[in-house]
């Protein structure tokens, strides 16, 4: 996918509209304190000057009414369920109906859509970034791509995120695994595996970043500036807590190894560099 930067307007305080507005919208529009349309089912908590308007992601006919008004709409839908059909009705299927309608307007708000690193298929330890292969294997990644690919063919102003695992306050599952393997003394055959993450503040700041931008690439992958084997989190946290933590050997080498280059490139500065930072604020409470 072509990733030249294009020319993007100067927008002080542009107008934002949120398709599937949750935590990752929420934390966009409280950091930047934009005036905010949260497009979603069901009313949220929202910063101050912001609205909300009922709508269904599917249903374009549900909010298609108030894209005039927005500067840009950013996409962060999530599947209804794990399947290869509940990717294609929350990604594909509503980026289709999108565009079309889009398409017909006489000015059409940027659309920044929210993707995964799932995109990618490598899984030997590889670097990828923005211009890396994408030819993913899983039906998500799959179904992805090809939401990226209907904006790319679209002929409309729009940007792609991809973004890797996101962790933060409420996404800590995958943390309190670690911390219980590690005060357990567990290793298990993925401990050899690269992981990539970011956190969700950052999250929301690469978005405000990437919409600020006036030489705007198609194509940013987020994710921090440290990808780590499994193993390298547990004698992280290991270290925090005190634990005695052995460092394995012969582990099995999977996953890929994420580089933020466009981000990078632009300057953009992470707040949580690595996952060392963001998980000691979790596992101090901050």
């Amino acid at each position: 996918m072509d990733s030249i930067g294009i020319q993007a307007p100067t927008l002080a305080q542009p107008r934002i509209g949120i398709l599937g507005y949750g935590d990752i919208g929420s934390r966009l529009l409280r950091r930047s304190g934009w005036p905010g349309l949260a497009l979603c089912r069901r009313q949220k908590p929202l910063p101050p000057g912001c609205g909300w308007q009922r709508a269904d992601s599917g249903d374009i006919a549900s909010y298609r009414d108030c894209l005039a008004e927005l500067d840009a709409l950013v996409l962060t839908l999530t599947p209804g369920e794990r399947s290869d059909e509940g990717y294609r009705r929350a990604y594909v299927a509503p980026l289709q109906a999108l565009v079309s309608h889009c398409q017909s307007m006489a000015r059409p708000p940027l659309l920044l859509f929210v993707s995964s690193t799932a995109v990618y298929a490598q899984n030997r330890g590889e670097w990828v970034d923005e211009n890396s292969p994408t030819e993913p294997s899983r039906y998500n990644g799959q179904r992805m791509l090809e939401a990226e690919q209907c904006l790319a063919a679209s002929g409309l102003d729009y940007c792609i995120v991809r973004f890797s695992g996101i962790y933060g306050p409420g996404r800590q599952r995958l943390l309190a695994k670690l911390v219980e393997e590690v005060e357990q003394g567990v290793a298990v055959s993925g401990d050899g595996g690269w992981g990539n993450r970011i956190h969700a503040d950052d999250c929301a700041a690469v978005l405000q970043f990437v919409i600020e931008q006036t030489e705007r690439r198609k194509v940013y992958l987020a994710s921090d500036r440290e990808p780590s084997q499994r193993w390298m989190a547990k004698q992280f946290i290991a270290e925090l807590k005190g634990l005695p933590f052995s460092q394995p050997s012969g582990l099995a080498v999977s996953g890929k190894r994420c580089q933020p280059q466009a981000l990078l490139d632009q300057g953009f500065s992470f707040h949580y560099p690595s996952f060392r930072e963001g998980y000691k604020a979790l596992l101090n409470g901050d």
